[in-house]
């Protein structure tokens, strides 16, 4: 029967996420050609940018999740409402900070950058900022597994972004516009939150939960999710800084590319948390479905990553157009290296689900490699994304390691019952 859910929900969280993929990806390309290799590598610029930023919503998510996801293998869904709403109000309150921030270094940050325009940084603040209480809503739906309304909220961003983003582009060819359609995109799925959360608390009363508890969880998953999205998006920050702006671009969308494995993930690092949590809750084990799913993501991934390894410079002009030629070598790197981030990525949410976490103390470390090897080995394109598959490499042997050496140890990882 467990096998069972699991297969169901991989294929209602895999046809979403390969929907919103397709709709993004879209929406990607069409910013490229409209734009060109110059702007675009601002464009791809700033969504680094946004991603890094939303290490502080990406505590949000997962520790919502995590807690969702324990008050409902107990049937607590008042719980559910207490966490939500005290959370809600937190997030909107300390994320004006983010705008405010975004105002303070618009301009000397996006001179650094060599952004074309500073107020590129008012949107992409504004961006993050509407992405925090979304993720309070997602973190509930992937906590209390509703994936479908988990998949309705992110086509409809993705779906919207597209059509406005190319209305926007038609009118105003410029990376401001580009970046707006995901304003209205997260907006969008912000105003559908309120009927989908109210289904799973039904009018429950609120319930105390124990915030202690929850707050302790919050730090190291921040510095977790903080150093994950640090490993896939540094070296875009490194490549406009060093790069010329037809370099950057074509390393930026190579690397757009790349993270197709991050698409093929993403139904499986939603399902896992909440998933293993659930099973160490009711005391059983988490080694055979965390290798189950683990097995499901290979086997989903094989065909795209051989492709792109193949034939790399192929999908990368097809995808784009003839002014990004040259990046095949990059795309080739640089899609392994995200595989093999992916993987690292999702034997930290097994960690998480334990409340373990001292795989950190080779996480954060790994990063400070990275960054400092991209640091002093940039000369080519190429040799930055062969780096990164090196450190990449390095960082998912060590931690598969660490979590092998707490076998037997009283952790309780990889033993056969939790």
């Amino acid at each position: 029967m467990q096998i069972k859910t699991e297969a169901k929900n991989s294929v209602i969280l895999v046809l979403g996420t390969v929907a919103t993929a397709g709709l993004s990806i879209l929406y990607s390309r069409h910013v490229g050609l409209t734009l060109g290799p110059e702007l675009y590598s601002d464009f791809t610029t700033a969504l680094a940018i946004i991603s890094i930023s939303m290490a502080f919503s990406g505590l949000i998510n997962p520790t919502v999740a995590r807690f969702s996801a324990e008050y409902n293998s107990r049937n607590e869904p008042g719980k559910i409402y207490t966490l939500t709403v005290a959370v809600g109000k937190r997030v909107v309150l300390y994320g004006l900070a983010v705008v405010l921030l975004a105002l303070a270094v618009m301009k000397p940050l996006g001179n650094w950058l060599r952004f074309e325009s500073a107020w590129t940084l008012l949107v992409v603040g504004l961006v993050v900022y509407l992405f925090f209480p979304l993720s309070v809503v997602r973190g509930v739906l992937r906590g209390t597994e509703r994936y479908g309304a988990l998949n309705g909220s992110n086509i409809i961003e993705a779906g919207s972004r597209l059509l406005l983003g190319m209305l926007l582009l038609h009118f105003v060819t410029n990376v401001t516009a580009g970046l707006l359609a995901y304003v209205a995109g997260v907006s969008l799925a912000l105003a559908i939150a309120p009927f989908q959360l109210r289904r799973i608390w039904q009018g429950s009363e609120a319930e105390p939960v124990d915030g202690d508890a929850v707050r302790k969880f919050t730090l190291p998953v921040f510095l977790m999710t903080m150093i994950t999205i640090g490993f896939q998006n540094v070296d875009m920050l490194v490549a406009k800084r060093v790069f010329t702006g037809t370099d950057a671009g074509i390393y930026g969308a190579a690397a757009q590319l790349g993270k197709l494995m991050g698409v093929l993930v993403t139904p499986f690092s939603t399902l896992i948390l909440p998933l293993l949590t659930n099973l160490y809750e009711r005391g059983q084990s988490t080694t055979e479905a965390f290798l189950r799913v683990c097995g499901y993501f290979l086997v989903l991934v094989s065909v795209p990553m051989g492709v792109l390894i193949i034939w790399p410079e192929w999908i990368l002009v097809g995808v784009y157009d003839s002014r990004f030629t040259g990046g095949g070598e990059v795309l080739t790197f640089i899609s392994a290296a995200r595989l093999l981030g992916y993987l690292s990525h999702m034997v930290t949410l097994l960690f998480a689900a334990r409340n373990h976490f001292g795989f950190l103390r080779i996480y954060i470390p790994g990063l400070a490699v990275m960054l400092a090897a991209l640091t002093l080995l940039h000369d080519t394109p190429t040799t930055m994304s062969i780096v990164v598959f090196v450190v990449e490499s390095i960082v998912l042997t060590a931690m598969v390691i660490y979590l092998w050496s707490q076998k037997g140890r009283g952790k309780g990882l990889l033993a056969t019952s939790l």
